[in-house]
């Protein structure tokens, strides 16, 4: 059983002439939409060819060596090269912004731990609890936005309960 992968349709085929292949080289990295015209002429620049149009040989040679056949793999290899770096990109990307989100939390959590809010007076725990809660809030939208969890029904701020620091505070102390 053969395991060697195919070669790549626009690689340099069994018997094809070096120059040949050269030239499906320069009209194939015209890229979409290219035509042989295009191609005659950049490589009349290259080889000082004295015509100024493609003659027979070069339609027959673009036939003969699948010329529009293998560019359009090569295409469809680049669209696909390209998707995939974006993906990569993208993952990349959403990692990134969760591994920020972790550290915010944390830090927030760090901050609240220190804050010592069980302990603290009233008017210390109401400068501390609303910016911790909201730094949670944000947090943990966003971790939910980058997860793809569903995010809740936004409820109306007067119908939202209010929580003051007093009632964290007796939340915190009901907890330990």
């Amino acid at each position: 059983m053969n395991t060697a992968p195919d070669p790549q349709p626009w690689a340099l085929l069994p018997g094809e002439p070096a120059r040949w292949y050269a030239r499906f080289d320069a009209f194939r990295s015209l890229g979409s939409p290219r035509t042989l015209e295009a191609a005659y002429r950049l490589c009349a620049e290259h080889e000082g060819l004295a015509a100024t149009r493609p003659g027979a040989i070069w339609y027959a040679a673009a036939q003969q060596w699948r010329w529009a056949e293998r560019a359009a793999a090569w295409d469809a290899a680049e669209r696909e090269r390209l998707r995939a770096q974006e993906e990569e990109r993208r993952f990349d990307s959403r990692e990134s912004r969760l591994s920020m989100i972790d550290r915010v939390l944390g830090a927030a959590f760090d901050l609240l731990v220190l804050a010592d809010l069980p302990h603290l007076d009233q008017v210390e725990a109401r400068k501390w609890a609303p910016l911790a809660r909201l730094i949670f809030r944000d947090m943990l939208a966003a971790q939910r936005l980058e997860l793809g969890a569903p995010t809740p029904t936004p409820v109306a701020h007067d119908e939202a309960p209010p929580y003051t620091a007093d009632e964290l505070a007796a939340a915190a102390r009901a907890v330990q």
